[in-house]
């Protein structure tokens, strides 16, 4: 299991973060530690984009790490597709043409299903040390100043 616990802490400090002007955002990693938080209390590996206490973890976690972060649920959401441990489930083929934009809310709520992550990793994050440990290895990469 230390094996896996390496690997996702890898792949956790590794993250791909929207940049404006030379200004890296924390609006994926606050909401991968949201997803954390919410396993928690949570019985299956479906992320909601409607999800209301996934929604008040994130701004919990954007208040408390990041306050100059507005970014909305929905972006990272979406876009941490891009990570090999986060997918996006569809309910057809339909996809958006680009994974560049976020698509509307509207657009998300019609043709996406739900999120997940990678079955092992939700496997791991059920023991509550793999949690606090992963969580730290976010914070200390990302939110620390």
């Amino acid at each position: 299991m230390d094996l896996q616990v390496n690997i996702f802490s890898e792949l956790f400090s590794k993250i791909t973060r929207g940049n404006f002007r030379g200004d890296f955002s924390n609006a994926k990693p606050i909401y991968l530690l949201s997803i954390i938080d919410l396993i928690q209390v949570k019985q299956d590996n479906r992320f909601l984009l409607s999800d209301k206490i996934l929604n008040g973890l994130y701004l919990d976690n954007l208040n408390q790490f990041d306050k100059s972060c507005k970014t909305a649920l929905i972006n990272p959401y979406f876009h941490l597709d891009s990570e090999p441990f986060y997918e996006l489930i569809w309910k057809s083929d339909e996809r958006p043409e680009t994974n560049s934009h976020t698509p509307s809310a509207k657009y998300l709520r019609d043709n996406l299903a739900y999120a997940k992550l990678d079955d092992d990793l939700w496997e791991l994050l059920q023991v509550q040390e793999n949690r606090d440990y992963l969580k730290q290895v976010i914070i200390n990469r990302y939110l620390k100043e």
